[in-house]
């Protein structure tokens, strides 16, 4: 998917979605009914765009934790306002 399949699905969604939370769903079989699925979901709680990839991302709360310490190496005039509720997460190397 590419950010512009991405900005035209959200074109499509009404206002009353607009206070929807965003979750990465993970979706597996159901090994005690084989005509179900479950879900993981992971909170959403940043996003950004790796310019040197070309790739955009969304992080979790633990990547996005990671991230603002990072910034705030770099510029440590700056801090972080709010920090999202804490999620699990898997780990991949951004």
């Amino acid at each position: 998917m590419q950010v512009k399949n991405l900005k035209e699905w959200v074109a499509t969604l009404p206002v009353e979605y607009d206070e929807c939370f965003l979750v990465f769903r993970e979706i597996m079989p159901n090994e005690d009914d084989i005509d179900s699925v479950m879900a993981k979901d992971i909170n959403i709680s940043a996003c950004g765009i790796d310019v040197e990839n070309g790739e955009a991302y969304f992080c979790d709360q633990k990547s996005y934790l990671t991230l603002q310490g990072i910034a705030a190496e770099e510029t440590p005039e700056e801090t972080p306002e709010e920090t999202p509720e804490e999620t699990p997460e898997e780990e991949k190397k951004v």
